[in-house]
């Protein structure tokens, strides 16, 4: 249909069905550049965050959450890309929004600081409860009725994720008695400015059944990344040249 074309679109909630006449405009390569040209820049940031640290800091629990959240991160912003189109990328973005929440719990646990005994039952609980929505989230993809329920509960899963490890980076940040270190001033800056206001947004989202648009995430949510990682290697410059001074510092 041409742009300016009129639609007429018969909406039902329950019992009470309206209709609505819509007028069509044109999704320009702007529009487009804007909305997905963000899900791009911030997933490649999750991805070189998620290769930062399994490069600097291997065989470490912050290595592996990293690597994990970077991941599930980048996966889930960049398959977001071509989520309106009828092919099996959607279900790759699916499962990557079931598991990003685990992500983000198991960097709860190891920074700032490893949670010792706890780290290991709390991912795997973590990742129980992401494979719980991830089944049946495939099962019921193609059903207008479920999807949303599942997008909704994926959503509140990762703001209440995305909540938990900022309060405990805000909390451990300010009763640090150490300033130098730049790993973490870097990390709460960015947790606060590119995870807090999507988690509020996430949250709010997945408890009123979408009615907040999420797609405003994006114009912070590439922060935590880039600040993060930031701070990755702002930490390795103060640890000095060597790779197992850097672990050590950051591991300490």
């Amino acid at each position: 249909a041409w742009s300016g074309s009129e639609f007429a679109v018969t909406l039902q909630q329950g019992s009470t069905v309206d209709t609505v006449r819509l007028r069509s405009m044109e999704f320009s390569w702007g529009d487009y550049s804007t909305i997905f040209g963000a899900y791009l820049a911030t997933g490649i940031l999750y991805l070189m965050l998620g290769l930062l640290g399994a490069w600097l800091l291997p065989g470490t629990h912050l290595g592996r959450a990293l690597l994990f959240v970077g991941s599930c991160g980048g996966v889930y912003t960049i398959s977001a890309i071509g989520i309106y189109e009828p092919y099996a990328g959607f279900r790759i973005h699916a499962l990557a929004e079931a598991f990003f929440p685990a992500a983000v719990v198991y960097l709860g646990l190891v920074f700032p600081r490893e949670r010792g005994k706890l780290v290991a039952p709390g991912a795997a609980v973590a990742c129980w409860i992401s494979l719980g929505l991830a089944i049946p989230y495939q099962l019921l993809l193609d059903l207008p009725g479920a999807y949303p329920v599942m997008h909704a509960a994926s959503e509140t899963y990762l703001g209440i994720a995305s909540l938990g490890l900022t309060v405990s980076l805000v909390v451990h940040y300010s009763s640090a008695e150490d300033d130098d270190k730049p790993l973490l001033r870097f990390a709460t800056a960015g947790v606060l400015l590119g995870m807090a206001v999507p988690a509020i947004v996430m949250t709010v989202s997945g408890l009123s059944g979408g009615k907040l648009p999420v797609n405003i995430c994006t114009a912070t949510a590439f922060l935590f990344p880039l600040c993060f990682a930031y701070g990755i290697v702002r930490e390795c410059v103060a640890a000095g040249p060597r790779r197992d001074r850097a672990t050590a510092r950051f591991t300490a």
